[in-house]
């Protein structure tokens, strides 16, 4: 055999198996790990089991606690935590998947950002401290939908379909409650409305389903359109911040407007009003039974009270209620 034909021969070998040790090496370990990448993160994971919530990025912590079926900010005096965000990242823990591996090495978890000092950490815990789940969440992946994601404990960075930071990672907000009250719109029994010396009641009279303006022994029906947009303007209020105020600030301290409603288990919810803040376009928000401080829009607030004339039933005038005379039809054109 000639030498230049026992070379080419020996390069078309090594080439053979330089292609089965990467695909051993390489692609294999890649398909496998894509192959398990397709199942639940924590399959396992049972979320009334979880009773903590720790969230750590770059030295700031935050704790969320479950008391009584209710979730607290333990890290902020036990203030009420936004029930729809803590109930979106334990459904997202427990239904995650992983959906492509970006990385089996530990050396890259600084660049996806999945370690203690760029990622955030979250740990899910049940009430003896025991992690049910501990994970990092990265970089947002190239796409908006995505982020890195990595098992604590394990070298392998994911990829998963999605927007992980947008779920977890509040540092520049808080967990806080944001909603002001918080009840079903057909709870609400009675309203008080408080402006200034004037004081309007209204009760939902049960056995009609209708709203009456009371006034002593008088009780006039009340626009149902103008008292369901009260309550649920209510519902719908959210503050803005929590500002680090003092109280004689905000005026609240001797507050001239207030809205009561009273639900049908005898639950009272006042919310008082203060001033306006720098910005004149928004009040400063108490309510009675809380030491916190809202921050809401103005535009909101004064949607929320209505004058005596705005509250009753509008009658038809007597032009309305005559019948329309027809116009006699045009001649014919000839």
């Amino acid at each position: 055999m000639k030498p230049k034909t026992t070379i080419v021969l020996g390069l078309a070998v090594a080439l053979v198996l330089a292609g089965i040790i990467l695909y051993e090496k390489v692609y294999k370990p890649r398909r496998q790990a894509s192959r398990v990448a397709t199942l639940e993160a924590y399959p396992g994971l049972a979320m009334d089991q979880v009773t903590v919530i720790e969230l750590n990025k770059a030295g700031a912590n935050v704790r969320l606690d479950k008391r009584d079926q209710r979730w607290v900010v333990a890290s902020e005096g036990d203030y009420p935590a936004d029930p729809d965000g803590v109930t979106q990242m334990l459904d997202t823990g427990k239904t995650l998947r992983l959906s492509d591996l970006a990385s089996a090495k530990a050396k890259t978890h600084d660049l996806f950002e999945v370690n203690d000092d760029k990622g955030l950490k979250v740990s899910f815990r049940d009430q003896e401290g025991k992690a049910l789940a501990e994970f990092y969440v990265g970089k947002r992946g190239e796409s908006y939908g995505t982020a890195y994601f990595r098992k604590a404990g394990e070298d392998n960075t994911y990829l998963v379909a999605k927007n992980l930071a947008s779920i977890f990672d509040r540092s520049s907000d808080t967990w806080k409650d944001k909603a002001i009250a918080r009840f079903e719109p057909n709870e609400a029994r009675s309203l008080t409305l408080k402006s200034g010396n004037e004081t309007l009641t209204l009760e939902k009279n049960l056995t009609q389903e209708a709203w009456e303006l009371v006034e002593g022994e008088t009780r006039t029906p009340a626009s149902a359109s103008v008292v369901d947009g009260i309550v649920r303007g209510l519902i719908t209020l959210r503050t803005i911040e929590f500002p680090a105020v003092e109280i004689k600030e905000t005026g609240l301290d001797q507050p001239e407007k207030s809205l009561s409603v009273r639900l049908q288990d005898n639950t009272e919810i006042t919310i008082q009003v203060g001033q306006p803040d720098s910005t004149k376009s928004r009040l400063y928000l108490q309510r009675a039974d809380q030491l916190a401080l809202f921050l809401v829009s103005k535009y909101q607030v004064d949607n929320l009270f209505k004058t005596k004339d705005q509250l009753l039933v509008k009658e038809e005038s007597a032009s309305e209620n005559e019948p329309s005379i027809p116009l006699p039809p045009p001649p014919l054109k000839k």
